[in-house]
């Protein structure tokens, strides 16, 4: 709006308009926080990827127990090729989401600014309307992704990490039981539940904090979502 003197003051902001770049700056956060998460969760399981297309076994899934003879080297390169190919798409799909979450979250945080520089008259033309529904169907998109892949993702390394604990604390108790004298193991032995309880220990924490990534990428997905249809009503001019 201008003013008699020509100042330009950006048209009259009402509450509606408020409330509506509150929104986008809400959807903003939102959807960057999914972006980091998955991000997170893409360069963790990257770089597991990467070391075990490399021969290495950060996770111990060719690890034998007790007494066992170790996996011959052909066995061992397969089941470590199986793996790197699983954490390098897992990596590319979490990658994907994060790149399509921060998208998203600066366009909302471009039509946040806009917003409050904009008349009602001029949020009314075509341009701005097909960007609304751009944002709004992008959103919905990147939010469901983000609840189901997140959900997922969290209950499968969730159950790795639980597995690995449950390994580590087998061995705890068995040391605890030795070194209390209830009962007996060689030196051999003594040293596998030690190296068995820190490896399971290392694999708990490691997919442990993958999980959580997982968890949270669900959770803000399924925020998205709700913020995306709470706001619906004041995407309308």
């Amino acid at each position: 709006m201008i003013s008699a003197f020509g100042v330009d003051h950006g048209g009259v902001v009402s509450k509606k308009d408020k409330d509506r770049a509150g929104h986008y700056g809400q959807m903003a956060g939102t959807l960057g926080t999914l972006g980091a998460t998955s991000g997170g969760l893409a360069a963790g399981s990257g770089i597991v990827g990467r070391m075990e297309g490399k021969g290495k076994d950060p996770m111990h899934f060719t690890s034998t127990g007790q007494g066992e003879k170790p996996m011959k080297a052909a066995v061992k390169a397969r089941i470590l090729a199986g793996n790197a190919k699983a954490h390098r798409w897992q990596s590319k799909t979490a990658g994907g989401l994060a790149a399509g979450s921060l998208a998203l979250a600066g366009g909302y945080k471009l039509k946040q600014k806009r917003e409050r520089e904009l008349s009602k008259r001029d949020r009314r033309n075509a341009g701005d309307r097909a960007s609304s529904a751009g944002l709004a169907a992008g959103t919905a998109a990147t939010g469901a992704a983000g609840l189901g892949v997140g959900a997922k993702f969290a209950e499968q390394i969730g159950g790795q990490a639980n597995i690995a604990g449950q390994d580590a604390r087998s061995s705890h108790h068995l040391l605890a039981g030795h070194k209390l004298g209830a009962v007996d193991m060689d030196p051999k032995e003594v040293k596998w539940h030690k190296w068995n309880r820190k490896a399971g220990l290392k694999v708990a924490g490691i997919k442990g904090a993958g999980a959580l990534a997982a968890g949270a990428a669900a959770a803000t997905g399924g925020a998205a979502l709700y913020e995306g249809a709470r706001g619906a009503r004041k995407r309308k001019p």
